[in-house]
């Protein structure tokens, strides 16, 4: 899944979730954010006035942004790229829905109808939490599934558990797979339940 583009003359490698291009033409989804590497190159494209010193974006657009080279100011640079990730990262995560199978609190249609739609899926990745909440992200949704309130119902949770592995093209479970994701953790507030988005981004074994 890719989330941004980064357009600069030379290689550079920050994560495959980005597209790296060489030229303007080639950034195609204009729904995705743009990093342009280097002044000089910002401002032979976009003119030399539609650069934003301040806020390192330029003017009159939404998603394009530049930061200068490495060797012109290497802290500035690194701490760009930084921002930049987790501006990619957070326009990703605002089109995720969430949706919350609260046997108590939701009608019992809406739950049918939740439940339904996840016996359908077959490519979900999945993580289980220590405190055993079952995340399970699939179509850019996110289901959560709390198994101590079903315990709580008399549910069979065993059953459940099964149902969601054979449901999940991968399933995640303890707190060792958030030490693999410890920068995007700290980055979005420790929010666990973010942990098979980011898995789908950027895999670990």
């Amino acid at each position: 899944m890719n989330i941004g583009y980064i357009l600069f003359d030379n290689k550079i490698n920050i994560g495959n979730e980005f597209i790296y291009i060489s030229s303007l033409e080639e950034y195609v989804d204009k729904t995705l954010p743009l990093l342009v590497i280097g002044y000089k190159l910002a401002s032979s494209l976009f003119g030399e006035d539609n650069i934003d010193i301040l806020y390192k974006n330029i003017i009159g657009t939404e998603n394009i942004h530049w930061t200068v080279l490495k060797i012109t100011d290497r802290d500035m640079h690194d701490k760009d790229i930084e921002d930049f990730i987790k501006i990619c990262y957070l326009k990703k995560i605002k089109t995720i829905r969430t949706f919350d199978l609260d046997f108590i609190q939701e009608s019992p249609n809406l739950i049918r109808r939740m439940v339904k739609k996840l016996l359908t899926v077959t490519d979900a990745i999945s993580y289980l939490s220590d405190k055993d909440i079952a995340y399970i992200y699939t179509e850019n949704c996110i289901f959560i599934v709390d198994l101590n309130l079903a315990n709580y119902l008399n549910m069979n949770i065993e059953k459940i558990k099964n149902k969601i592995k054979d449901k999940s093209l991968v399933f995640l479970e303890g707190s060792e797979i958030l030490i693999e994701y410890n920068n995007y953790m700290e980055i979005f507030d420790n929010n666990v339940k973010l942990i098979p988005f980011f898995y789908s981004i950027s895999p670990h074994d």
